[in-house]
């Protein structure tokens, strides 16, 4: 199983990260994302992408634009 995780946009514009497997997907607005193929790889980046979503820049969407 693939684990992906994302950062993801909602309806007020926040920002907030998580993981996710593939069907779950859908209901985000995923603006960035990974995919790792252990669920322990996948919790590890994801400390680091919250960490990174606090001063989220737009060359990071710009390089992995999701089309979901």
């Amino acid at each position: 199983m693939k684990w992906i995780v994302f950062i993801a946009k909602t309806k007020k514009n926040r920002l907030f990260t998580g993981i996710a497997t593939k069907p779950y997907l859908k209901k985000y607005n995923v603006i960035y994302q990974e995919e790792y193929a252990s669920e322990k790889d996948a919790k590890i980046r994801l400390v680091v992408l919250k960490k990174m979503s606090r001063n989220f820049k737009v060359e990071v969407v710009k390089r992995k634009v999701l089309h979901a």
